[in-house]
């Protein structure tokens, strides 16, 4: 097997585990699931899995920085303002937890235990106010208020996320909660924004 073959296949059940993993952990929950049950919904031993994740833990974290990975992608080819992307992300999200019927306490339940997962979420709001304050035509280093912003839009719908699982689950109702809470934002802070493009050129 050469090194690019190698790799490839080393990427491969990497994704996979991940796959099963975040499958699980949604359906199941966390302390339900067990590593040998991710290795087998990822069609792999689990000395595998043990490799690339040593434990529960960690695979919360891989699944984290996958999801930053995939949103700073997302984010970086963008054609509205980081807000409004934002919204859209939320969204799109929100809609996938919904349409496969994942429990929301297994959903809002992964615990947030190590560093490397603690970095991907800041990671999240660091990508969110970088777009913010190109927005506000700031700099993001140097003026504190597109952080700010950033963080008040996470935690808020990570607030209100975390209360859908003391409720009666309702699709339509637990993404119009979700989006309202980027809505109220936008209407709160609009007089900021008044020079700042509603769409924008996706860049190169």
């Amino acid at each position: 097997m050469n090194a690019n073959t190698h790799r490839e296949r080393k990427a491969a059940s990497r994704e996979n585990l991940l796959a099963s993993a975040w499958e699980l952990f949604h359906t199941e929950g966390y302390d339900s699931t067990t590593q040998t049950a991710i290795a087998e919904g990822a069609g792999l031993h689990l000395q595998t899995l043990i490799r690339h994740f040593p434990t529960k833990a960690d695979l919360v974290a891989g699944i984290w920085q996958e999801s930053v990975k995939q949103f700073e992608a997302y984010f970086l080819q963008r054609e509205q303002n980081a807000i409004a992307a934002w919204r859209n992300w939320v969204e799109i999200n929100a809609k996938r937890l919904s349409k496969h019927k994942y429990s929301m306490a297994a959903t809002e339940s992964l615990p947030i235990l190590t560093p490397e997962a603690q970095d991907a979420l800041s990671r999240y709001r660091e990508i969110i106010a970088e777009g913010i304050a190109e927005d506000m035509a700031v700099d993001a280093g140097s003026d504190i208020r597109p952080m700010l912003i950033a963080c008040m839009l996470f935690a808020g719908n990570s607030h209100v996320a975390d209360s859908w699982r003391k409720r009666r689950f309702d699709e339509k109702a637990y993404v119009a909660s979700l989006l309202e809470v980027v809505d109220s934002a936008e209407e709160m802070l609009a007089h900021l924004f008044k020079k700042a493009p509603k769409s924008r050129s996706k860049r190169v």
